[in-house]
């Protein structure tokens, strides 16, 4: 309310008030008035704020009592009742309820509702809870005909193709996870061993206990024979051979064969080391079969060889790599040497089969140099040996530019302080050294090796007094 304000300021809204409270939910919202307008500074202006109060509506929510049957399935008590909300809000999912009851297993459920929503702190909530309850059921399980492989002893282990008997008999969700079975002999047979059920773990949720199970046994069942795992390990030989001295054969609880046989070339589907860290197949077993046992172990209770079930390895030869040496004139330009010769090869392999290696050397000036092969091969332990590369310093007639060809002096010039001529040769700086400093009857244009000779900052260049 704005008092004491002229008429026509107010009218012309050169005067007015900003800040009263607003607000949706339930609460106190209070003002924070403050004058506005250009006409506000004419005027000792008093505020006093207000409340908006907003109270809350009553409102209930109630659960609803809900009895099913036990089906396996995951069910829900009937949706509790909102009374007293606004309609908009429940429609807009602005207040609602959660914590029905839920259940799967035979037992008795309580809801826990409580109010959901942005709204529903804009209501005074009564709670009423109630129960979901479900009933149990009843059921008698019968063995199926079930086999197993040879593994020594008459106990089983249960697959899941043999609970698919045991799970059929249940209400459709539910599964027979495991089954005691045990055999009353070890050795293999087919359809004439007979297994007693003695347990069952039952998944419904809840420990077996939506179910009273009674138990039948089988007469018909199988031990098939079991297969041997081929192992072993050799070194690379260039070959796709593996002999059966390479290998061995093991059983179940550790019984194990040894393989005889010199192998065959399809062996193995590559001759080369595999990145594998685990190992890889066989190709094939031609030229190999099971010897005789280390541990006591019975072959009639297992299958014939079978390269799908092996695992076999080649480690890395071992192989020298020395890198090439050379010997060159100096030539004013850029030289290489290049390439590398290797001894421990085997099985037909050459150079050109370490195409991971490479060794190159590339220089100017005069000087022995180290070279070294660098690399590595997925067939072979490579160790290096380096090679030497020796680029010889020549006379100045006999050095070649890589764009022109240098004469024995290619500059004559009167020196400013002895009064002689000084001679640019392209010699190397080694030929200042061994004049002593001393210069020749013989010295010439022609022939700077005579010549009292002084080494220069450029290599293979030097100052020749003639």
């Amino acid at each position: 309310v704005l008092t004491g304000f002229i008429a026509d300021d107010v009218t012309n809204n050169t005067v007015g008030a900003t800040g009263v409270a607003t607000g949706r939910n339930a609460g106190t919202y209070t003002s924070n008035l403050s004058a506005t307008g250009t006409d506000k500074d004419n005027y000792n202006i008093t505020v006093a704020n207000k409340d908006l109060v907003i109270a809350k509506k009553d409102a209930s929510i109630t659960g609803t009592v809900t009895n099913v049957t036990y089906n396996s399935l995951t069910q829900n008590q009937d949706a509790a009742v909102l009374t007293g909300f606004i309609a908009a809000d429940v429609t807009n999912n602005t207040v609602g309820a959660t914590g029905v009851a839920t259940g799967r297993n035979a037992g008795t459920y309580t809801s826990n509702l409580s109010a959901t929503g942005t709204d529903k702190d804009n209501y005074n909530i009564t709670v009423t809870n109630n129960d979901l309850v479900i009933a149990r059921k009843s059921l008698t399980l019968t063995a199926g005909n079930i086999s197993k492989t040879y593994d020594g002893g008459t106990t089983y282990t249960t697959q899941t193709a043999d609970l698919i008997p045991l799970t059929n008999q249940l209400i459709s969700g539910d599964n027979v996870t495991a089954a005691t079975l045990s055999y009353t002999n070890k050795d293999a047979g087919v359809g004439n061993k007979i297994v007693t059920l003695d347990s069952v773990t039952i998944s419904d949720g809840n420990g077996g206990n939506n179910y009273d199970i009674t138990f039948a046994d089988n007469t018909i069942s199988t031990i098939n024979k079991a297969d041997l795992f081929l192992t072993g390990t050799r070194k690379y030989d260039g070959t796709t051979v593996f002999a059966g001295s390479n290998l061995s054969a093991i059983g179940v609880h550790d019984e194990s064969f040894s393989v005889i046989g010199a192998g065959d070339m399809t062996n193995l589907l590559s001759k080369n080391v595999s990145a594998n860290p685990i190992g890889t197949k066989l190709n094939t077993v031609t030229g190999l079969s099971v010897g005789i046992s280390h541990n006591g172990g019975d072959s009639g209770n297992y299958n014939l060889l079978d390269a799908t079930r092996s695992s076999v390895s080649l480690s890395k030869a071992d192989a020298i790599v020395t890198a090439n040496s050379a010997t060159v004139n100096y030539s004013g330009g850029l030289q290489t040497v290049s390439g590398f010769t290797a001894s421990g090869l085997v099985g037909g392999d050459t150079e050109k089969d370490l195409s991971g290696v490479s060794a190159s050397r590339t220089e100017k000036a005069v000087g022995s140099y180290i070279t070294n092969a660098i690399g590595t091969d997925s067939n072979y332990n490579l160790s290096f040996v380096p090679g030497y590369f020796l680029i010889k310093s020549v006379k100045p007639t006999d050095v070649v530019n890589p764009v022109q060809s240098l004469t024995p002096a290619t500059s004559i010039s009167t020196s400013s302080g002895g009064g002689g001529k000084v001679a640019i040769a392209a010699a190397p700086a080694s030929v200042a050294s061994n004049q002593n400093n001393k210069a020749s009857k013989e010295c010439s244009i022609e022939n700077p090796n005579d010549c009292e000779c002084k080494e220069t900052l450029v290599p293979g260049i030097v100052f020749c007094l003639i």
